[in-house]
């Protein structure tokens, strides 16, 4: 309920500090949010979201970790089309690549691990509640019509767009998993 009413009023830093929280990352932590640049992600687009720190991620527990500061990325764009379930997922998939770094764990960069990790640290209902949801783009451009005479005509595309690197049936299978 509380990460509803702050995506609903667009609370997006308090978002990511409730995250942060549920994920028990006593770290310092701030959320920037971005119109331009940033990373490409394996679909040849920008990146939707990314996280930074400067130096190597010390390890969980340490005071170091405690003193450490990670910058979480997020596009603006993407806060604004996507579900409320997709923002969710999307912060805790880039804190638990902090989780999996302050760890050393040899998965850290492989990202369907990382969308797991969050999963099984408290939020795969988010992940199971993540839906796709579709992105419409009209455009008009003038053409010569019968006749010679210039029109203005509509074009309507629709796409559907699913965010993540686990399929909606991996999320099933391991929510199932993780059950027992």
């Amino acid at each position: 309920v509380e990460l509803e009413v702050l995506h609903r009023t667009e609370e997006y830093a308090g978002m990511l500090q409730v995250v942060r929280e549920k994920l028990r990352l006593p770290m310092r932590l701030r959320l920037g949010l971005v119109k331009s640049g940033g990373p490409v992600a394996r679909s040849g687009l920008p990146a939707p979201a990314w996280v930074e720190s400067e130096g190597s991620m010390p390890m969980y527990g340490t005071q170091a970790f405690a003193e450490h500061q990670v910058v979480v990325y997020v596009r603006r764009t993407f806060l604004a089309e996507v579900p409320f379930e997709t923002a969710v997922c999307t912060m805790a998939h880039e804190l638990s690549h902090v989780v999996l770094d302050s760890i050393a764990h040899p998965l850290r960069m492989t990202e369907e691990a990382v969308d797991l990790t969050a999963m099984f640290l408290g939020f795969r209902g988010f992940y199971l509640k993540k839906t796709t949801h579709d992105r419409v783009t009209i455009s008009r451009a003038w053409e010569i019509g019968t006749g010679g005479a210039l029109q203005l005509v509509e074009t309507t595309t629709t796409t559907t767009l699913w965010y993540g690197y686990l399929t909606q049936e991996e999320v099933r299978y391991a929510a199932c998993l993780m059950q027992t």
